[in-house]
């Protein structure tokens, strides 16, 4: 069990037991403990989803996308704006930039 399951599995003992059959101070320690665990596990989840979108950013074009990429682009104008038409259709490519130019 890996330290987040630990705190999914606390937070999921903890949210079963009626605070209203404990002290005062009991409850408080009860209430901070379940804000703490939720706060830590959805800080948890949004690292994961950080990670996983910059690791989906960095992924390099295969070379079927990059043929893709290459065909899309208009060769009859000129050089300036071919280079440039290049490097906007690789942009949309990586899902960044302007959808329409």
């Amino acid at each position: 069990m890996n330290l987040r399951e630990a705190a999914q599995q606390a937070l999921e003992i903890l949210e079963e037991i009626h605070p209203g059959n404990m002290t005062p101070l009991a409850e408080g320690a009860w209430s901070t403990a379940i804000t703490a665990l939720r706060a830590a596990l959805a800080e948890g989840a949004m690292q994961r989803l950080t990670d996983v979108q910059q690791e989906m950013e960095r992924k390099p074009l295969t070379d079927e996308e990059i043929d893709r990429v290459w065909r899309s682009v208009d060769y009859k104008i000129s050089y300036d704006n071919f280079r440039l038409a290049i490097a906007r259709a690789i942009e949309r490519a990586h899902g960044i930039g302007n959808k329409n130019g």
